[in-house]
């Protein structure tokens, strides 16, 4: 068995950097500085789910009572990019912008007042592998005055592993009073965080229950979706945009010019090549158009 310990964070100067990754390496654990935080730019088609996340993320650094996050949903949909760049916002590592719609009808209209530098919000990253170590995290940061929020990116368990039980307790459950000051973000490709439960069972099942009571400790659980064809090729044409010497294309018209046949063509059979239609895809694609690596003034 290894033996952990934390007690070295006592020693940390949170006053020195405000992002931190949890580092293990054969029981020694150490909080390595962020220096030079991932930097996440145009988030297309995500408006409403960075609202519900800045939202929930200003009430905790108030003072209010806020929830922890589950973001789940197929890959490359954007998860993983929304905390970072809500967590970027708060920390004031970049000027909060309101998110790029796909359909302007349906932007959201966000407060910039809310969305202000916080000078007690520290970020710590968890690897989903040393998930064990959230309870001991926990221990460590609930006394100092600073608010804390845990990001644990690809979190998830299969039926047998029993590590999800402690991770209940310490979310909520346990004798100890929750910690008012750590909040703790996750991201999932699955919603119910154990894979294959309920696969066999009916919905009163000792497993299923099981598995629906410890997702419930995530009491904001916000859902990301593969795009439609249309919303797909728009963040396309929004990609495509910003490449230098590619001209503007309307790759959603009835009537197409030649070019943007090409050009909706390809991108769509970049899209099933790939298996899926969403931001991380039209980026991709449009990189590839950037280096050369894909053509679209010819098939």
């Amino acid at each position: 068995m290894e033996f952990f310990s934390l007690n070295s964070f006592e020693e940390v100067d949170f006053e020195e950097a405000k992002a931190f990754a949890l580092r293990r390496f054969e029981g020694v654990c150490y909080l390595h500085r962020i220096v030079d935080f991932d930097r996440v730019e145009n988030l297309l088609g995500l408006d409403e789910q960075l609202g519900i996340l800045r939202a929930n993320t200003a009430s905790f650094l108030s003072g209010k009572d806020a929830l922890n996050v589950l973001a789940w949903g197929a890959r490359g949909c954007g998860k993983s990019s929304c905390v970072k760049r809500v967590l970027g916002e708060f920390l004031g590592i970049w000027e909060a912008k309101t998110p790029q719609s796909l359909d302007n009808t349906k932007a959201t209209k966000i407060s910039h007042s809310t969305l202000s530098q916080s000078t007690t919000l520290r970020v710590i990253e968890l690897d989903s592998k040393d998930i064990l170590l959230l309870p001991l995290l926990f221990d460590s940061l609930r006394t100092k005055p600073y608010k804390f929020i845990i990001f644990c990116d690809d979190l998830s368990f299969r039926i047998g592993q029993s590590e999800y039980k402690s991770i209940k307790s310490v979310l909520e459950g346990s004798l100890e009073r929750r910690a008012k000051n750590i909040l703790l973000y996750a991201t999932s490709n699955i919603r119910k965080l154990i894979e294959n439960a309920g696969a066999d069972h009916s919905p009163e099942h000792s497993i299923v229950q099981e598995e629906l009571s410890f997702s419930d400790r995530f009491g904001l659980q916000i859902g990301f979706y593969d795009f439609g064809t249309s919303e797909y090729l728009a963040c396309v044409e929004e990609y495509l945009a910003n490449i230098k010497g590619v001209k503007k294309l309307d790759l959603r018209a009835q009537q197409l010019d030649e070019a943007s046949k090409i050009a909706r063509q390809k991108a769509l059979n970049f899209a099933a090549k790939m298996g899926s239609k969403n931001a991380r895809i039209a980026k991709d694609f449009a990189l590839l158009v950037a280096n050369g690596v894909e053509k679209i003034d010819k098939i």
